[in-house]
């Protein structure tokens, strides 16, 4: 029987926005939803051990999903995915 990550990453999503996420980044998380999240977390999957930019995800977003995000908004969400243990961002 193995684990359906779907399920988890969902899971882990819908747990943690519901706890109050205040961001380095400032500015408010009320326009993360768990289905941009979900999307986020496959753009982020696509691109694992690659060094990429925020513009590069930026596009990403734009052209997979037509979300139009704005850099600290795509910070905040790496930071989202961080904090919930979900992903490991590497420092420059």
């Amino acid at each position: 029987m193995g684990i359906d990550c779907d399920t988890v990453v969902g899971k882990t999503i819908g747990m943690d926005l519901k706890a109050k996420f205040e961001s380095e980044f400032g500015g408010t998380a009320s326009f993360m939803t768990p289905t941009l999240l979900t999307n986020a977390f496959r753009i982020f999957c696509k691109y694992d051990g690659l060094d990429i930019s925020i513009d590069k995800l930026r596009k990403e977003f734009s052209s997979s999903y037509s979300i139009n995000l704005k850099p600290d908004q795509i910070r905040m969400i790496l930071e989202f995915f961080e904090l919930s243990l979900l992903i490991k961002v590497r420092d420059h």
